[in-house]
């Protein structure tokens, strides 16, 4: 089961064209529709479609009795705000034919019905049913299928049922809540395993139960830029220049129109690679974002050399999580948590169709400054029998590595395996950089031995088992969603209650989850806006807490915290106050915030000089005790710029013969003033 919000980002993620009626925009949960809505069509780029008919109806019928003019004047703001926003698309009134928009949006769902995921949203049961009763059409044969929904008091989406004619809800229920109750397994993870759409039976590939064994097929010639490749279904393409060069082979412009060809180095023209592409291009497999093969490619001795693929665009994502190219490209949390909605939505499309993404490399994944992303290298998935290319260390699950230690290596991934390996990505995108496993604590070693450890390091309320790296990392960690704290750490901690590989998060449960952190973040930062950087500079504030502000750089920060530093903020303490030279071997010298404020004079020596006048020089006997005393450098040192010879007493003699000078000084100015009055 799925939670409702999850319910409304699938239908969105999940459609083409999203037509909206009249009756839905005068629906009293139309305003809270639009507070869950608006941000989800931002996010994935896409529009409601409204028939400009809409509006005028809605303009006929303002002015009526007070109930119809309080949902025609809800109609006109909310058809108004999402026009504002970018969300809404008009369609002119001359492309319909007919005076009504309805007759006018049934004419629509038959036109792009063969091309298009269409999704309707409306309370008007029978235009429903009309709709939904293309889906029965024996004639028409269409890999899409036709949904329908109705918008909730609450503001949520409530399928229409998928038979012929919806299902109107028990009276009293119309526009209630569903009745869908989200799973809540134990920890209270909720969990949103697939998207509502039902993957067709003739894209989902087989899985696979034994690898294959591979063999070389060592073409004679490699094509290069300039040469003349052949597709196995007769098409001639040139190449024109090298784009990019990988461990497996070189990337070429073609002259087809937005494809590029990945032609593979000799030793890795094999016959499994040659037969997966096959397998492959033998299902209906396309979306937005996903370069998927298009065809299989030869030399001209019609010998495999490699594949054609729809050409990507941007970054690879390894560039991305430098902090330099988000500052640069002014990107904060918000396009974070976006970037792995984007990523998750494409990983999600390829696992329920059974292809198992194992090569997790950060280059694999390019990035474009407004948030599209584009998986490429796909031909290196898990497909049926055809294992995996290669895997990517860093995200290698632990089940994976033990299996390998005792002596297996050609090895079918599945899906819970990956799983992990997704998790891993995600907090890599929303700690820039950082593997969750790494910890401080323990000795070096190798990304392996941390993920063998099974220890995550990252705290979770009172929980701490680990120490992770200093800096930034723990600001980062600090202001994610308490909800995606909660899971990272049951995922990666070995006694967690998603550790099991068979309980971890798909990534349309991801999905889901990140939905919720986008949805929430604003009210997050309302209490603390820290939480919109990218790159906190300080820890997310706690309830309960005092704060106050760095004396230095206004931060706000516990005032606990700022009375130990001396009113500075943990960087500004640090910061340079003062720079200046030893009185002894005239090195720099600097000054902290917190050194000043504390010792409020500079020190005469550096720290080595200190030390080295900190040393014994000799050792002497007192004359006055008898006991033996040491004189260190730095004495020796003074008294011979004052030309004067090394003590002879112990430091307690010294202070005691001071204070009985000190006490005869006193007892003598009562007497000269006795007698002064002698010689007045």
């Amino acid at each position: 089961m799925i939670t409702q919000a999850e319910q409304l980002a699938a239908y969105i993620t999940g459609s083409d064209m999203i037509y909206i009626d009249t009756c839905s925009l005068r629906h009293p949960g139309m305003p809270k529709f639009y507070d869950h809505v608006k941000h989800i069509l931002e996010r994935q780029g896409k529009k409601l479609v409204c028939p400009q008919k809409v509006w005028e109806e809605v303009k006929k019928y303002m002015g009526g009795n007070a109930v119809e003019d309080e949902e025609c004047r809800r109609a006109k703001k909310y058809l108004q705000k999402l026009f504002i926003r970018g969300v809404l698309d008009l369609k002119p009134a001359e492309e319909y034919e007919s005076s009504h928009a309805d007759h006018g949006i049934k004419a629509d769902f038959n036109k792009y019905y063969m091309t298009k995921r269409m999704f309707l949203i409306t309370n008007d049961y029978e235009l429903a049913a009309n709709v939904l009763d293309i889906n029965n059409d024996a004639s028409v044969h269409s890999r899409y299928k036709i949904h329908a929904a109705f918008i909730s008091d609450d503001g949520y989406l409530i399928p229409h049922s998928s038979l012929r004619g919806p299902a109107r809800p028990p009276r009293g229920e119309r526009g209630g809540s569903s009745s869908r109750t989200p799973h809540e397994p134990r920890g209270g993870f909720t969990r949103s395993l697939r998207t509502y759409r039902d993957v067709p039976q003739q894209e989902m590939f087989p899985l696979g139960s034994v690898p294959r064994t591979d063999e070389p097929l060592s073409p004679i010639l490699l094509p290069q830029a300039g040469s003349t490749v052949y597709t196995d279904r007769g098409g001639v393409l040139h190449l024109t220049e090298e784009i990019s060069r990988g461990g497996e082979g070189s990337i070429y412009a073609t002259d087809a129109v937005g494809c590029v060809a990945k032609i593979f180095q000799k030793k890795y023209c094999s016959r499994n690679r040659r037969d997966k592409l096959l397998l492959m291009l033998s299902k209906p497999i396309s979306y937005d974002g996903i370069c998927w093969p298009l065809n299989i490619l030869n030399n001209d001795r019609g010998e495999f050399v490699g594949y054609l693929m729809p050409r990507a665009r941007g970054d690879s994502l390894r560039k991305v999580l430098m902090k330099r190219w988000l500052v640069a490209n002014q990107w904060e949390r918000k396009e974070l948590i976006g970037l792995c909605i984007s990523v998750l939505d494409k990983l999600a499309y390829l696992q329920e169709r059974n292809v198992i993404t194992v090569d997790y490399n950060l280059n694999n994944i390019l990035v474009e400054p407004n948030g599209d992303t584009w998986l490429v290298d796909v031909d290196s998935c898990q497909v049926g029998d055809y294992p995996a290319a290669v895997d990517t260390r860093d995200f290698t699950p632990p089940e994976i590595y033990r299996r390998r230690d005792v002596g297996e290596h050609n090895i079918l991934f599945s899906r819970e395996n990956v799983n992990f390996s997704t998790a891993v990505l995600l907090f890599k995108i929303l700690v820039p950089g950082q593997h969750p496993m790494h910890d401080v604590q323990e000795e070096a070693g190798t990304v392996k031995d941390d993920i063998l450890g099974g220890t995550f390091p990252y705290r979770l309320g009172d929980e701490k088992r680990g120490k992770p790296p200093k800096g930034v990392w723990q600001k980062c960690w600090s202001h994610l969603h308490y909800k995606v704290k909660k899971t990272f750490w049951h995922t990666f901690q070995q006694d967690g209650e998603l550790y099991a590989p068979n309980a971890r998060y798909d990534a349309r449960s991801w999905q889901g989850l990140l939905e919720v952190y986008q949805d929430d973040i604003d009210k997050m930062a309302e209490w603390d806006d820290n939480s919109l950087a990218a790159f906190p500079t300080s820890f997310k504030k706690a309830k309960g807490v005092e704060y106050g502000r760095c004396r230095s750089c206004n931060r706000e920060e516990p005032q606990e915290w700022l009375m130990q530093k001396g009113g500075f903020c943990h960087d500004c303490a640090k910061d340079i106050a003062e720079e200046y030279t030893c009185e002894r071997c005239g090195a720099d010298i600097i000054m902290t915030n917190l050194e000043k404020y504390k010792n409020g004079k500079h020190h005469k020596y550096c720290h080595d000089c200190y030390d080295q006048c900190q040393q014994v020089y000799t050792r002497d006997i007192c004359r006055g005790c008898g006991h033996s005393f040491e004189i260190t450098v730095g004495e020796k040192e003074y008294c011979t710029q004052r030309n004067w010879s090394l003590p002879k007493r112990c430091p307690e003699c010294r202070e005691r013969k001071r204070e009985s000078n000190d006490s005869a000084h006193d007892e003598q100015i009562p007497f000269f003033d006795a007698i002064k009055g002698l010689f007045s």
